[in-house]
């Protein structure tokens, strides 16, 4: 079974000063995001996964721009 959602993971907040301050985003589940489990959607899979120790660099793409990530987007 296949749920739409979004997994609040706290806010990690971009460059302050970027073009893309007071964006808010969430990433989707393919991506590596510091701090959290990658699961590519699957809970059982993430379950088994490690707490990535990096953002992938699309993230961090988007801190640097001053974007606010606020969790990570599954279906």
């Amino acid at each position: 079974e296949w749920s739409l959602g979004v997994v609040v993971v706290g806010w990690m907040q971009g460059n302050k000063d970027g073009p893309l301050k007071g964006l808010t985003v969430a990433v989707k589940d393919i991506f590596d995001l510091a701090g959290t489990k990658t699961g590519f959607g699957h809970p059982q899979w993430r379950e088994q996964q490690r707490v990535s120790q990096s953002s992938a660099w699309a993230v961090r793409a988007l801190l640097d721009s001053g974007a606010t990530v606020v969790g990570k987007s599954f279906m």
